[in-house]
């Protein structure tokens, strides 16, 4: 569309202290820190993300046709390559199949990530971060 600007049909709000909030769907994630992996191949279901100075925290889903062991493996590697420790992992169980959980702190950085079912039978991918450097 004319005068709109490539932001995915987000909507910005500039709070106080400069804080910058924004919310809706960025196909490619492109708000997100680098380092915050997305799913390859999954779809975005849509973004939350808080900046106020230098720290950033904010959350973003996921759906992936992908088993959830494929998407946890895929994870777990993510987290090594950031070099954050993976302090827990639990598996839940609930109606539509076990759910899991990843989380981990380094340095200022943090990484939850949960993989469970849809009630579509799919992978749902919830990541949040946060970043204070």
């Amino acid at each position: 569309a004319m005068g709109q600007e490539r932001d995915g049909g987000g909507l910005r709000i500039a709070g106080r202290d400069g804080q910058q909030v924004v919310f809706g769907v960025s196909a490619d994630g492109e708000k997100l820190p680098g380092w915050v992996p997305l799913y390859p191949g999954a779809t975005f279901e849509g973004q939350g993300i808080v900046t106020a100075g230098d720290s950033t925290q904010g959350t973003f889903a996921q759906q992936t046709t992908d088993p959830r062991a494929e998407v946890v493996t895929f994870y777990r590697a993510r987290f090594e390559e950031i070099g954050i420790p993976i302090q827990t992992v639990t598996s839940e169980g609930t109606e539509g199949g076990d759910a899991t959980w990843l989380t981990g702190t380094v340095e200022g950085r943090s990484l939850s990530v949960h993989v469970g079912p849809t009630q579509e039978g799919r992978t749902a991918v919830q990541v949040t971060f946060a970043e204070n450097p």
